[in-house]
């Protein structure tokens, strides 16, 4: 068993203990001062252990196969109430410090090679800047529809390869 799967395994241990000691102590305060019931705790818990697994899922699919804001956090931010200009950019600002934290392990593993990442790094941010600009001029549904069209077109790509 790797490093990464010994750390995967006791992270998880540990977050399913502290998940359930969290819950239980949050139960008796909010009970206990008659603002909530329990129907209200049941709600938030739910919302809360979605919120956890949806990031967990976005991160980890980030890591390991260069996905997670777009195809996994927008689409959950649009369930969850956001409209699709939201979702969007806050599935952007979610995916920053995951792309910053898989980035550091790439990087300290000897995976990317620097020259080349800062040579797409410049023009990315440069397509970014453009983008971002003509994003709040894009209707939801031809918003919608793009990410659809990019959606197939990648899987397309990946069952080819």
């Amino acid at each position: 068993m790797s490093k990464y799967s010994e750390y995967i395994k006791y992270s998880l241990r540990f977050f399913i203990i502290t998940e359930e000691k969290f819950f239980k102590s949050l139960k008796f305060a909010l009970l206990n001062t008659g603002s909530w019931s329990r129907r209200d705790l049941i709600k938030f818990k739910n919302e809360t252990m979605s919120y956890i697994i949806i990031g967990f899922m976005a991160g980890t699919l980030n890591a390991a196969f260069g996905i997670g804001g777009g195809m996994v956090l927008a689409p959950a931010f649009v369930r969850m109430g956001l409209s699709r200009h939201e979702a969007h950019a806050c599935s952007v600002c979610v995916i920053l410090p995951i792309c910053i934290l898989s980035t550091f392990l790439f990087v300290k593993e000897g995976f990317v090679r620097i020259s080349d990442a800062l040579i797409f790094s410049l023009y990315g941010l440069i397509g970014a800047f453009i983008g971002a600009l003509f994003f709040k001029k894009i209707n939801p549904n031809i918003l919608r529809n793009i990410f659809a069209l990019f959606s197939i077109w990648a899987g397309i790509r990946l069952i080819l390869r």
